[in-house]
């Protein structure tokens, strides 16, 4: 099959590519273990993802799939909620549309895809989860009820949208392997974090 662009099939006008993504998602994060556990000798001792990796990592997690500690960094949570309501989703939708799938129909084809009725499995995993308080891929209150049926064990939320969590990368950094590091994911001594904290 032809290569293609990380989330390119989640962005799609067909639903159904959606899921073929997650699980080729699954697919690669187990391979990944193997491949360095086998090949390279070595153990994961913690995943961190971004935007559509972060709720990939959440939703495999809470299927067992992930037993590291995870940082989650400006993850989604309702798949149809944020096509709709955000940013990114104009375009999909209007593809749907010209395909026949109407608002509802999406909204029933996704519904399973609400990450915060799966996510309460990880009351006792080790999550940090990472935020823009301006995030709108998307939008409010769908981090919040995300954020809250989680309830991680660490989380930063930063004054700042989705993409532009990056010119915040340092203190997300600092904050990541301060989590690592407490979890016993990595190993090392303290590191300067900058205004860099955790809140519980």
């Amino acid at each position: 099959a032809a290569a293609r662009y990380a989330g390119e099939l989640a962005m799609n006008p067909n639903p159904a590519r959606l899921f073929e993504a997650i699980r080729q998602w699954c697919w690669d994060h187990r391979a990944t273990e193997t491949l360095a556990r086998e090949e390279l000798g070595l153990d994961i001792g913690g995943v961190v993802g971004y935007s559509y990796g972060a709720f990939q990592s959440l939703l495999l997690a809470s299927a067992g799939g992930i037993r590291q500690p995870i940082v989650s960094i400006a993850s989604t949570n309702r798949y149809a909620f944020g096509l709709s309501n955000g940013v990114l989703g104009r375009g999909v939708i209007d593809g749907m549309e010209r395909a026949g799938i109407d608002s509802d129909m999406l909204y029933r084809l996704t519904d399973s895809l609400q990450l915060e009725r799966h996510v309460e499995r990880l009351r006792e995993h080790e999550v940090l989860y990472v935020r823009g308080l301006h995030d709108g891929v998307d939008p409010h209150p769908s981090l919040d009820r995300l954020e809250h049926a989680l309830a991680p064990s660490a989380s930063l939320t930063l004054d700042v949208g989705h993409a532009t969590l990056v010119f915040l990368r340092d203190r997300i950094q600092g904050t990541a392997i301060e989590f690592l590091r407490r979890t016993g994911a990595i190993e090392g001594g303290a590191i300067d974090t900058g205004s860099s904290s955790m809140a519980s």
